[in-house]
């Protein structure tokens, strides 16, 4: 069962537990506690697909502008010091 459209969530298994309680103010009065446990687990694709590969792709390309703008401005500032 999954617990979005993204499936980011996998719901593995639930627990549900009924405790009778009595409080140390209250010693006659009696009460229900109702635990609910979830075990869930995290599908990883979801946080590569979204996260990983955009934060990669940009550090690819600002490696790669950086050493064309560079190249551009040396060669912008060679033309210059040619034709003053």
């Amino acid at each position: 069962m999954c617990l979005s459209d993204a499936e980011i969530w996998h719901l593995v298994a639930t627990r549900v537990r009924k405790l009778d309680v009595t409080y140390s103010l209250e010693k006659t009065a009696k009460y229900a506690r109702i635990e609910y446990t979830m075990y869930i687990d995290r599908k990883p694709l979801y946080y590569i697909v979204n996260i990983m590969m955009p934060c990669s792709f940009l550090v690819i390309i600002s490696l790669l502008v950086r050493p064309i703008s560079l190249i551009s401005v040396l060669f912008h500032s060679l033309q210059q010091m040619k034709n003053p």
